[in-house]
């Protein structure tokens, strides 16, 4: 388990291991002694040869067989995905999901994360995705949900609030190209810190089901995200806005992910983060896919 002096590095180490490549991410794991469960889920996934299988419910009863795969029904489908797929935390907890911050002990979850002081690590290995409300009812466990999708704070401008969450896909025949980016939020010691996640990844389809595959990525992500910031805890806060943009090409891979518009909204002190979208001019494309699968609003404010 990776055990963090502080929030400040727990961040700054999320950070690098979600913009690293997935052979670097392996490097940088084997020399701490370290697997994390987002790791191994990803190679067991992507060592598994979907199309050996003859039907549906095959493919579904091998996911059903095993820890580290689920079967996610949306408007996208049935698709074949790893454990905890959607969220970067992944990463730095280990292979059952702990990782540890000063005297705190987390748990990651699909939806929540779950966190207690060290005394009570116990109680943690009772919790999982399914039952976690039943013990998140006192200052000893407390969750905090990874994604919010519907966010009650107050707004820098109806016109330019984006929103934190957008994904879209384009699919041709047996193919697909999804996109997404979401802005996310930790308490550090030094204060309270944002950013945005991206993600591009490539599908195929056998038998009515979609999983992960390699393809040629080109994609462009630009991000104008805005931040509600404070001098000082009695300060007035005011928006500021952070732009930043990426891009890959003919980049041969079975994702292309990482991190953009990193910004401290508070300095030694804690405030309800209430960051979202500005705008965003996001594209991405595989060959195998058409036309560009594509994200855009307030584009004008991108880089």
């Amino acid at each position: 388990m990776l055990i963090f002096e502080d929030q400040d590095q727990f961040v700054e180490t999320l950070i690098k291991l979600v913009n690293m490549q997935p052979e670097e991410r392996k490097q940088w794991e084997e020399s701490q002694s370290f697997l994390s469960i987002g790791r191994k889920a990803d190679e067991f996934y992507l060592s598994s040869n979907f199309e050996k299988f003859s039907s549906q419910e095959e493919i579904l009863e091998y996911a059903n067989k095993t820890d580290l795969l689920q079967i996610v029904e949306d408007k996208g489908g049935i698709s074949i995905e790893p454990i905890y797929h959607q969220h970067d935390y992944r990463f730095v907890a280990n292979e059952n999901g702990f990782y540890q911050i000063a005297d705190n002990i987390f748990l990651v979850l699909e939806e929540v994360i779950i966190s207690t002081d060290i005394s009570n690590k116990n109680e943690l290995s009772k919790i999982n995705s399914f039952n976690y409300s039943e013990f998140v009812d006192s200052e000893i466990i407390k969750a905090q949900k990874i994604f919010d999708d519907n966010p009650t704070y107050s707004l820098k401008d109806a016109t330019y609030n984006c929103g934190t969450y957008h994904d879209q896909r384009v699919t041709s025949n047996n193919d697909r190209t999804y996109l997404r980016i979401s802005v996310h939020s930790e308490n550090l010691v030094l204060g309270t810190h944002q950013w945005v996640s991206y993600t591009v990844r490539p599908y195929k389809k056998t038998f009515g089901v979609w999983y992960w595959c390699s393809r040629s990525i080109s994609s462009n992500i630009s991000i104008a995200a805005d931040y509600l910031c404070y001098y000082s805890q009695n300060s007035t806060p005011y928006w500021e806005r952070v732009t930043q943009e990426t891009s890959c090409s003919n980049y041969s891979s079975s994702s292309f992910s990482g991190t953009l518009c990193s910004h401290m909204v508070s300095h030694n002190f804690y405030v309800t983060p209430q960051g979202h979208f500005g705008g965003y001019d996001c594209w991405a494309d595989t060959p195998s896919t058409s036309p560009n699968v594509v994200l855009q609003a307030n584009t004008f404010l991108c880089p």
